[in-house]
């Protein structure tokens, strides 16, 4: 099972690309084996590769890593008063805050894999 959301959505968005791992890899800079470990979610992409698939795929991060802001405004006439609908747009608003966490988490532990392994290449190319 995929590790993150993103992995799920870049098969989908190559996949609307009519592209095959190797095209995609192939204008990724990556060797196949590379690509498909990242869309299985088995490597853990830096940000700059995110940001590189997008550009690609002419996708936005978030198309990639989200692509569903729950609408919970829905209201029939039933519930058509003025204090329903704001209960429903807090809602909406609740949702995008807890999208936007788990996005800022995402792109956090993003950043601190890619400084861990900067911090590794420097201690081996020291060697």
């Amino acid at each position: 099972m995929p590790k993150h959301n993103y992995t799920l959505r870049l098969k989908e968005w190559r996949k609307t690309r009519d592209l095959s791992q190797t095209e995609l890899a192939f204008r990724l800079n990556l060797d196949q084996s590379q690509y498909s470990k990242l869309e299985r979610g088995l490597t853990e992409p830096k940000l700059s590769q995110l940001l590189n698939i997008c550009a690609v795929l002419n996708i936005d991060m978030g198309q990639l890593i989200e692509s569903k802001w729950v609408a919970v405004c829905a209201v029939t006439e039933n519930e058509a008063s003025p204090g329903n609908h704001y209960r429903a747009l807090e809602r909406q608003i609740n949702g995008q805050r807890l999208e936007l966490k788990r996005l800022t988490q995402l792109i956090e532990s993003l950043y601190e894999s890619e400084m861990a392994f900067e911090k590794e290449d420097r201690i081996f190319s020291r060697t």
